[in-house]
């Protein structure tokens, strides 16, 4: 009987282990809403909604970027940045760097701040 609900026990773990990877893997696949490309599009696009969408997107990175560090990337800038000049920063980015635009845009975007207001260490 001891051998019996050890077994059970023994593949209720390995099963679980193995929802856990499958679960863990899918997170991994998904781990980002958009891609810079669409970002772009938000952000180019003569629809106020969309570049609503562009420029809170942006500055909640931004907003991040301030206090934590995103895909390795740290931004330093003060309040008299506008959000303005953070979407402009990034889409001339996102236009010089095109082979980006397959990446998360939160990392394009963490990725565009930090270079244009670097931390000085």
């Amino acid at each position: 009987m001891k051998t019996f609900r050890f077994l059970i026990a023994a593949l209720t773990a390995v099963s679980a282990m193995a929802f856990t990877n499958v679960s863990e893997s899918k997170a991994q696949d998904i781990a980002y809403y958009d891609t810079a490309a669409v970002l772009e599009q938000f952000c180019t696009s003569r629809y106020d909604t969309d570049y609503g969408y562009c420029a809170g997107y942006i500055t909640s990175v931004a907003d991040i970027l301030l206090q934590y560090e995103l895909y390795g990337y740290s931004a330093c800038f003060s309040s008299a940045i506008k959000s303005q000049q953070l979407i402009d920063n990034v889409v001339a980015y996102l236009k010089d760097h095109p082979q980006d635009v397959t990446l998360p845009a939160k990392e394009v975007v963490a990725k565009s701040l930090a270079t244009a207001f670097p931390c000085q260490r």
